[in-house]
């Protein structure tokens, strides 16, 4: 019986932390990478480029709209460790 109450707490600990990580990565206020700082990490990627917009993603990305010229281009940049994708 023990181990069986045992084995129903891990598992609820598991979820509790599992939901607490789901829920950081969706939520754009706790992201390490800050839309301003999304904004100028795809524009380094793309040099001379303006930037039109910047948006987030579920699952912790931003999506950034760049003017180059004629061209209209979208970056996505992670919002955890900041690398272009």
């Amino acid at each position: 019986m023990a181990f069986g109450m045992l084995k129903s707490t891990i598992l609820a600990l598991f979820l509790l932390v599992s939901g607490a990580t789901i829920a950081v990565a969706d939520d754009p206020s706790r992201w390490p990478i800050k839309p301003t700082q999304a904004a100028l990490i795809a524009q380094r990627s793309v040099p001379g480029a303006v930037v039109l917009n910047v948006r987030p993603l579920p699952g912790g990305q931003y999506v950034v709209t760049l003017r180059a010229g004629n061209n209209v281009l979208r970056v996505t940049v992670n919002a955890m460790s900041g690398a272009v994708n």
